[in-house]
């Protein structure tokens, strides 16, 4: 009772009431829900955060269930960063908050440039590949819409040196293998 007055904790009844009525809830007690229940009416956060440090002093780490016990192994890693960085910026606790701040703040821009970085890129290849096949499209187009009329072997000829790039020779020797009767009916 010493401690519960001192720190602002309710009586176990008013603990025991909160603990039956979220009884059915599937995650690990926190400071947070115990800060905000209704039933256990403590002062603030702070002080269900003290109760449950108490609890986990007493009791052991057994009061903890996995994600408990990973929440307090993070929260400990973070202390020791948050000491060794005070000394070795010699900073006192305020200003180490303000340094801290400004690292996340910092990092956070950081990971934004990342990101539009990444997203400018996918955008660019995105964009070349669409010009690739919309390219392509349009040369299919052309080709189609000319391949419906009857061409001359000399527009075929033609057309076989500059849209497809073959040699004129090569050109030449293919248009001679189609016999003189069909040159009238080809179409490219």
């Amino acid at each position: 009772t010493f401690l519960a007055s001192k720190y602002g904790w309710p009586s176990n009844k008013m603990i025991f009431r909160h603990l039956n009525a979220t009884s059915l809830m599937q995650y690990s007690v926190t400071s947070q829900e115990l800060g905000g229940s209704r039933w256990a009416a403590f002062r603030d956060q702070a002080s269900a955060e003290a109760f449950l440090n108490f609890y986990r002093w007493y009791l052991g780490d057994v009061a903890l269930d996995k994600t408990g016990r990973d929440d307090v192994k993070r929260k400990e890693a973070e202390k020791e960063v948050v000491e060794f960085a005070m000394q070795v910026y010699q900073l006192d606790k305020a200003s180490m908050k303000e340094f801290l701040k400004r690292v996340i703040q910092i990092q956070r821009n950081f990971r934004r440039k990342l990101a539009m970085i990444k997203l400018a890129k996918s955008t660019r290849r995105e964009t070349q590949r669409l010009g690739a096949e919309r390219r392509y499209s349009q040369k299919v187009d052309k080709v189609g819409k000319a391949s419906r009329r009857t061409r001359t072997p000399d527009e075929i000829r033609a057309w076989m040196i500059t849209e497809l790039e073959l040699k004129p020779k090569l050109v030449d020797a293919m248009l001679a293998l189609v016999p003189a009767s069909q040159e009238d009916e080809t179409q490219v």
